[in-house]
C-alpha cells in the first residue's frame, strides 16, 4: 500500500531523474565534414516561424550538448539541386504544407552548419561559428530574414500526422 509520503518521494524522485537526464552530445551525431558547397536547405514552414524555431531550438536543448555547451537550434534538410530538393519534398517534408528554400551559401557565414544523423538530415545552430556572442533572438531574426517567403509545397499530400 502507497502512502502519502512514499508518493512524495517517489514524484521527487522522478523529477530528479528528468532533471538529470544525460545528453548526448551532438558530436556523436555529427557524419564525417561534408562541403556545403551548392547545397539547398530545406525547412518546414508556416505563419508561427520564429515561434516554431524557439520550440525547436528548445527539444535540442533538451537532448543534446554541442562543445560542452548548449545545442540550440533546428532540424533540416539537404539538397543537392532540383531533383534532390523535389524527392525531399515529396518525402521528408511531404506533410508539410510549406516550406522554405535557403542556400547553405546564405548561412554558413554566420551559423554553424552540421551534418548530422543519416543524411539528407542537417542541424542548424544557433551561434555563430566563430563564437562571438550574438543574442539568440537576433541570429532568429537574421534567420528569419534569410528564409524569406514560405514557399508552397507542390508534393504537399494532407497526412493525420500529429503537427509540430
Amino acid at each position: 500500500m502507497c502512502t502519502g509520503h512514499t508518493l512524495f518521494w517517489t514524484s521527487v524522485y522522478a523529477l530528479k531523474l528528468r532533471q538529470e537526464r544525460v545528453k548526448r552530445k551532438l558530436e556523436e551525431v555529427v557524419r564525417a565534414r561534408e562541403s556545403t558547397d551548392d547545397l539547398v536547405l530545406l525547412l518546414r514552414g508556416g505563419p508561427d516561424t520564429k515561434e516554431k524555431i524557439l520550440r525547436h531550438a528548445d527539444r535540442l536543448e533538451d537532448l543534446f550538448t554541442y562543445q560542452d555547451g548548449l545545442a540550440r537550434g533546428i532540424s533540416l534538410f539537404a539538397a543537392q539541386g532540383d531533383l534532390d530538393a523535389w524527392s525531399l519534398l515529396g518525402s521528408q517534408l511531404q506533410s508539410y504544407q510549406k516550406y522554405f528554400r535557403i542556400p547553405a551559401s546564405a548561412v554558413t557565414g554566420r551559423f554553424v552548419l552540421l551534418p548530422t544523423f543519416a543524411n539528407p538530415h542537417w542541424t542548424l545552430l544557433l551561434r555563430t561559428p566563430d563564437g562571438s556572442e550574438v543574442p539568440e533572438n537576433e541570429l532568429i531574426d537574421e534567420l528569419v530574414a534569410i528564409m524569406g517567403e514560405a514557399l508552397d509545397n507542390p508534393r504537399w499530400a494532407k497526412t493525420q500526422r500529429r503537427r509540430r
